[in-house]
């Protein structure tokens, strides 16, 4: 029998990106703005699992501060499970800012041509991470979009009003 892979401790499945592409667009088509709206809410939470975890590893690590804990483990984690290359570019404490970019975003490289920004599901995942890791609730807006044309997705980051 084949043994079954795990990552930190929890059972990975490994997804070829034609599967992900038949999971986000599906639901897409499907339900088209409440499609949108519900990959966005399981990026949400999605990204709160992955803060629960990364804060855990980086107390381990002798690491408290958010920028630091998004820099070293959200960034390179985000990257090399594949979901594309993070940059931190601005990550401020007071006020609370972060803008965020992401070369090669598979949401939007499996996505179709956009006139508007597409990337629900990584910028839920980036709301959900940074919320928890700062204690309020972020809202995050994607400002630039690879399936709108832009050379990447860029999503700037603040406190919600």
């Amino acid at each position: 029998s084949s043994p079954i892979i795990t990552a930190g401790g929890m059972r990975a499945i490994i997804l070829r990106e034609i599967v992900w592409s038949i999971l986000i667009n599906k639901i897409r088509e499907k339900f088209g703005s409440g499609g949108e709206a519900l990959l966005y809410y399981m990026g949400v939470d999605m990204g709160l699992e992955a803060a629960i975890e990364h804060k855990k590893r980086a107390e381990a690590l002798g690491l408290r501060e958010p920028d630091k804990i998004t820099r070293i483990l959200g960034a390179s984690i985000f990257t090399s499970t594949g979901w594309g290359r993070m940059q931190i570019d601005k990550f401020t404490l007071n006020p609370h800012y972060a803008l965020i970019t992401v070369y090669n975003n598979f949401e939007c490289e499996i996505g179709q041509a956009s006139k508007k920004p597409y990337s629900q599901l990584t910028r839920g995942l980036i709301a959900g991470y940074l919320s928890h890791l700062l204690g309020l609730e972020m809202e995050v807006n994607e400002t630039e979009c690879l399936a709108r044309g832009d050379p990447h997705c860029r999503f700037e980051c603040k406190p919600k009003k």
